[in-house]
């Protein structure tokens, strides 16, 4: 009787080892094109950030931060911070490829007068997708949008850093316990 119940459950086992294997290499491979598309959007979002500073330090170069409403200074710092912009995505490298820019950065100079801001938006192309080849045969894409704004000194009082200590007791003076006879 015990073993006529053991033959109908032959070859069971060995269905679900196998069963098992394949999906645990299939959530390996998910996890290995999840890792690399996450990798590659937040190396696109750094340098995304980085051409958005370049572009904000473009303002402060060009004086448009002093004279908000001058037109010829604004021409100045569109053109300075596109061509910091294009040189920080020349450095901004990413597998030896730079990340595309998509249209063209966006200058705004009229939401706040005297602090200028600048949006730039970076698109990597052509991730490389090793298990997800399956479901789809055409390369990835991540796309990554920084915002920066020039700041204006004149019109607010950053913090300063003070020492910690009493300006109404001097600092205590070190002395030495050998010391040279005068």
């Amino acid at each position: 009787m015990i073993s006529r119940s053991r033959r109908g459950e032959r070859g069971q086992t060995i269905l679900l080892v196998a069963v098992s294997i394949v999906s645990l290499l299939a959530m390996a491979a998910l996890a290995i094109d999840v890792v690399t598309l996450y990798t590659a959007r937040s190396e696109t979002q750094r340098a995304a950030d980085a051409a958005a500073l370049a572009g904000a330090k473009a303002f402060v170069d060009s004086g448009v931060t002093s004279d908000p409403t001058n037109s010829s200074i604004q021409a100045l710092a569109q053109s300075m911070g596109t061509a910091y912009i294009n040189a920080t995505l020349a450095q901004n490298k990413i597998g030896g490829i730079a990340p595309i820019l998509v249209g063209t950065p966006v200058f705004d100079f009229t939401t706040h007068p005297g602090n200028p801001q600048i949006a730039v938006t970076l698109q990597r192309t052509g991730l490389p997708i090793f298990f997800a080849r399956i479901w789809s045969r055409t390369p990835a894409t991540v796309t990554a949008l920084a915002r920066a704004e020039a700041y204006n000194a004149s019109k607010c009082v950053k913090p300063l850093m003070v020492p910690n200590r009493d300006p109404n007791r001097a600092p205590a003076r070190r002395t030495s316990r050998f010391q040279r006879a005068s």
